[in-house]
């Protein structure tokens, strides 16, 4: 038999090579879209709590059709199903939101968001929306709530019934009014908000409840022009559109009432004022609001002061500070669950995205061997190597990671940036960041002190680790300055620091 010259062999051979890598091609090229299809472009692990249900309108269709892929499995796991379950669940949400219970109300709006996004019902997922971005953004999320508010504005407009339409667009332009602080920009948002409310029909059951928001809208924007006769004569009008027997049964006129003290209040009719407020507090039996309790003290406070009233005003300033003290502690709490969630949620968009990456490897696989063959083989003959060479960077390589040192285990120039812009701004995920900056800091904290510093006191120490003096995180915090030192004074005694031992001082020198 006849051999082939060796230089037909070779060319045989590598051939042989190119249609195995592109046969290879072909089938990658028809296989990976399928596989693809649901993975982003790029993998972001350090997403931000909610970055991914950003949507603007104009990606509408996108967010309806990705998020509605992911109900099918939220609805089976939560066992969700029923019509009359989920309206009770929208109810209860509502009524914990509306009792101040901020954190179980978030926790059901976040159980059955998704579900109500499912089965379309507009009306319930703006209202749930609206109340998830104020307990968000009053919870120091503001981005977070800004981005909310926006999204049950988007489906409000998406609501059929024309009366719920409005009434909904109302109360998220109401709402939006607390997030933004452009004056002009208020002032256009109470005018919508004012707009649709009384564009609700007379038949509808909420109907005096909306024109009771859209007059004291419009009374609060008679208000900041200074026209306070005008203000208070519309106020008047919203009240008179209910009895008395029904006054204090309708959410609404809570805080009508509210407006009313605060407008006597400006016009220096303090005794006026103290009785709207009263009639307030009584308006929140019903429910027992914390918030509009603590808030209601704190503004009779002031109007006793001004009537130089001491016992009255001191006894106001203590039952608000209970209660604030409560209130604290509860959003501390919230924060928390936020922040957890935040980190779970970014855990899972990893643990996916990892999993497509997998798949896309397995496809890749085969050719990229192929392809390294191919080079392999021709480049064979030309290859040099380069012992000595090789030597000297492994060797230079290895002296570089050598002098790594502790402090550049420290954070560095950014993170330091990054940590003092959040504490300027009082973001709650400033002390977050803060642990994972300096892990050493914390760990010897809880080292040392006994019993077990709390998270206010933690903050507190890592307040003094960015060497800020007491009025600076007086200034940062809105807390009182004697507030920051009592703090200062218990983390000092959990640590069982002397008298003599500067405090501030110590902390900044702890890890060193």
């Amino acid at each position: 038999m006849m051999k082939l010259p060796s230089f037909l062999c070779t060319i045989f051979f590598t051939n042989s090579v190119l249609y195995m890598v592109m046969f290879l091609s072909i089938f990658l090229v028809l296989v990976t879209p399928s596989v693809c299809r649901g993975l982003p472009s790029t993998v972001d692990t350090n997403l931000s709590y909610l970055e991914a249900t950003k949507y603007p309108a104009h990606t509408s269709s996108y967010f309806d059709r990705e998020i509605f892929k992911k109900n099918v499995s939220d609805t089976t796991n939560n066992r969700i199903t029923k019509t009359d379950k989920i309206n009770e669940q929208v109810h209860k949400a509502i009524a914990l939101y509306g009792s101040g219970h901020r954190q179980s109300a978030l926790q059901i709006i976040n159980e059955i968001e998704s579900t109500v996004l499912a089965r379309k019902e507009y009306h319930h997922l703006s209202n749930l929306l609206r109340i998830k971005s104020v307990i968000l953004y009053q919870a120091g999320f503001r981005d977070e709530g800004l981005q909310l508010i926006e999204r049950s504005l988007y489906y409000a407009k998406k609501i059929v019934d024309s009366d719920s339409h409005h009434i909904q667009l109302g109360y998220a332009f109401l709402a939006k009014t607390g997030m933004v602080t452009d004056e002009t920009i208020k002032l256009q948002l109470k005018a919508a908000a004012y707009q649709h409310m009384t564009s609700v029909s007379t038949l509808h059951p909420k109907q005096q409840s909306a024109m009771t928001s859209a007059i004291t809208s419009y009374a609060t924007s008679l208000m900041d022009k200074k026209e306070l006769d005008s203000a208070e004569f519309h106020l008047l009008k919203a009240l008179r559109l209910f009895s008395p027997d029904t006054l204090y049964k309708v959410p609404d006129t809570f805080y009508t009432l509210e407006i009313l003290g605060i407008l006597c209040y400006e016009s220096n009719r303090f005794a006026e004022a103290i009785s709207y407020y009263e009639k307030a507090l009584r308006h929140n039996e019903s429910v027992k609001n914390a918030h509009h309790t603590s808030r209601l003290y704190l503004r009779m406070h002031g109007a006793y002061n001004k009537m130089n009233k001491d016992i009255e005003a001191d006894y106001y300033l203590r039952q608000y500070s209970i209660i604030k003290l409560g209130l604290d502690s509860a959003k501390d709490a919230l924060i928390n669950d936020v922040a957890t969630k935040a980190q779970d949620q970014n855990s899972t968009s990893e643990r996916e995205n990892s999993r497509g990456l997998e798949s896309i490897l397995i496809v890749a696989l085969p050719i990229s061997i192929s392809l390294a063959m191919l080079v392999w083989y021709i480049g064979r003959p030309f290859a040099k190597r380069k012992q000595s060479k090789e030597s000297e960077t492994a060797t230079e390589s290895f002296t570089k990671v050598s002098r790594v040192s502790e402090a550049q285990l420290s954070p560095n120039a950014i993170q330091l940036s990054e940590l003092y812009n959040l504490a300027k701004a009082n973001n709650p995920l400033f002390l977050t960041k803060f642990c994972s900056y300096y892990p050493r800091y914390i760990d010897r904290l809880n080292q040392l002190a006994y019993p077990e510093l709390v998270s206010s006191e933690l903050e507190i120490c890592a307040y003094l680790k960015l060497n800020l003096d007491t009025k600076e995180i007086s200034r940062y915090t809105y807390r009182s300055i004697r507030s920051i030192e009592n703090r200062r004074y218990r983390v000092r005694k959990k640590l069982n620091l002397s008298p003599d031992t500067d405090l501030k001082n110590f902390l900044l020198n702890l890890d060193s």
